[in-house]
């Protein structure tokens, strides 16, 4: 291998420095057993390298690489199974992938993916029963704040009386530690994970709820808006995006399988398709 580098290596030299004028006999820089690497396919990967040290240490690795495929190639092939068809199977992954990327782009030139909610709350309320959760989840805000920040105690006030705006906005201007995300859905396990474990021990799980603790120089808050539990009928929201996946993934098959028909019966009129 070692003379295999040193003529790749002065191969580099010359194509990059001078580039000098080819001879009309092809030179080789590596053969593993009927495959050959020749000087001008090894070029055309290092064609535009800064430098001969860049391009001779590119080249090595390159051609070791190359070496070291050809010969795993070699000995597969004489292991292979003899009646295994490369060939079909070459052609049947050629063709799936042919399919795959015109029906995709079939599929974006027809496809309306716009949802309506009417459509999501009719699948929903249909296949109602699709939709059991597998898990309790919650919907909730959570901050933390130090206990000495100015106007906590009107805070507490507006989270008492359930002024939802007045707590939010506090909590993105003076919250150190928060989760805001009123309409989502959360698994309570994960939720559980983020929180003080006092606040846990003290928050009733069981619907609409607030827990407020002082402790060690801050102040925290859960508010728990809403609560579903496990084998209950899953939220809309919580399973909207899988809704509208599943209506696509239909719409698809219906507008693939039109597109089909049409045209196997264009094509058997003009004689291009013949049934026996």
């Amino acid at each position: 291998m070692k003379s295999l580098y040193c003529l790749a290596f002065c191969f580099m030299f010359l194509f990059i420095s001078c580039q000098e004028k080819q001879t009309k006999t092809e030179v080789i820089v590596a053969r593993v057993f009927n495959a050959e690497l020749t000087e001008t396919e090894l070029a055309t990967y290092f064609n535009g390298m800064l430098n001969k040290e860049d391009s001779t240490a590119m080249a090595d690795v390159f051609i070791d690489k190359w070496v070291r495929k050809q010969l795993m190639l070699h000995i597969a092939e004489k292991r292979i199974s003899s009646d295994l068809n490369i060939e079909k199977l070459v052609n049947d992954y050629r063709s799936s992938l042919i399919l795959e990327n015109f029906e995709r782009l079939l599929l974006k030139e027809s496809l309306d993916t716009i949802m309506s909610q009417d459509l999501i709350d009719s699948y929903y309320k249909k296949n109602i029963d699709q939709f059991k959760l597998h898990k309790d989840i919650v919907q909730c805000i959570y901050a933390v704040f130090p206990s000495d920040i100015d106007s906590l105690s009107d805070f507490k006030q507006n989270f008492t009386s359930k002024n939802f705006d007045a707590v939010i906005d506090f909590c993105r201007r003076e919250g150190k530690d928060t989760l805001l995300k009123r309409d989502q859905w959360f698994e309570i396990k994960s939720v559980k994970s983020t929180l003080n474990q006092m606040v846990i021990k003290k928050q009733k799980w069981e619907g609409e709820s607030q827990t407020h603790i002082s402790k060690n120089g801050f102040d925290y808050f859960l508010w728990v808006f809403d609560i579903k539990k496990s084998k209950e009928d899953a939220p809309l929201s919580f399973v909207k995006e899988s809704i509208i996946k599943i209506i696509l993934h239909e719409k698809k098959k219906g507008l693939i399988k039109s597109f089909e028909n049409e045209q196997l019966s264009q094509e058997i009129k003009n004689k291009n398709v013949t049934l026996y």
